[in-house]
């Protein structure tokens, strides 16, 4: 199988162990495609990435009672490069990929601003509306991930996280609660550092000792004469 292009952007997924591989489609411009780590095929040495929409829509079905739909659509990535084109995936898409508005390139892109921002939330927590407004200005940075995005599909990502479900009202209880998660965190690991400082100043103290005479002649030696040692200093 030969190489076909390499991968350009990855974003943060649920799993965390895998970033999600963003795919900005040529064939259907306006629309990205995202895949998740599924599995590593050990006889080619593949990894195999599964459509995360058609996982969804699938998904869906399944809770719905209605039952499996099909297969998610698969590509497969080594070395960080694509293996086959991404826009001709193995196995059709069963999440309407071609009018799925979930896969407009705008949408796919505001949703995973989200997830970073409520990630790093837990990593360097700060007030939720302060975080909020760092996640609108990630797609006003040129060199950041989000910087090879045309001005439009900018500007439509930062509306869907002013607008849909009222905009930071809608963001602030999942802020809020990965903020005292990382608040947690952070008073874990400063409890943690504290303790481990104190028991080193305990055994510090521990091994001093006063330097009397006695001591110094008992470290020394029996028979040397503390008269006859010479200053070193």
């Amino acid at each position: 199988m030969d190489v076909f292009a390499p991968v350009e952007v990855t974003l943060p997924s649920l799993q965390h162990k895998h970033p999600v591989v963003i795919y900005d489609s040529k064939r259907f411009p306006g629309r990205s495609s995202e895949w998740f780590f599924h599995k590593e095929n050990r006889v080619s040495g593949y990894n195999v990435y599964r459509c995360v929409r058609c996982k969804s829509v699938n998904e869906k079905s399944k809770r719905s009672g209605a039952g499996s739909i099909g297969v998610p659509a698969r590509i497969y990535i080594q070395n960080e490069h694509f293996m086959n084109d991404p826009d001709y995936p193995y196995g059709e898409h069963i999440c309407s990929f071609e009018t799925n508005p979930e896969c407009e390139t705008s949408s796919v892109y505001a949703k995973r601003a989200i997830l970073e921002a409520n990630m790093d939330m837990r990593v360097n927590p700060e007030r939720p509306l302060a975080k909020y407004v760092k996640m609108l200005t990630f797609f006003e940075e040129d060199n950041g991930k989000y910087g090879h995005l045309d001005a439009e599909t900018k500007r439509r990502a930062q509306t869907i996280l002013n607008q849909v479900g009222n905009g930071f009202n809608a963001r602030k209880r999942g802020l809020m609660l990965n903020y005292q998660l990382g608040k947690k965190k952070l008073l874990k690991q400063d409890k943690a550092l504290n303790e481990s400082l104190d028991v080193n100043m305990t055994e510090n103290e521990g091994d001093e000792s006063v330097a009397t005479p006695a001591n110094v002649k008992s470290e020394i030696g029996q028979d040397d004469d503390l008269s006859k040692i010479r200053k070193t200093y």
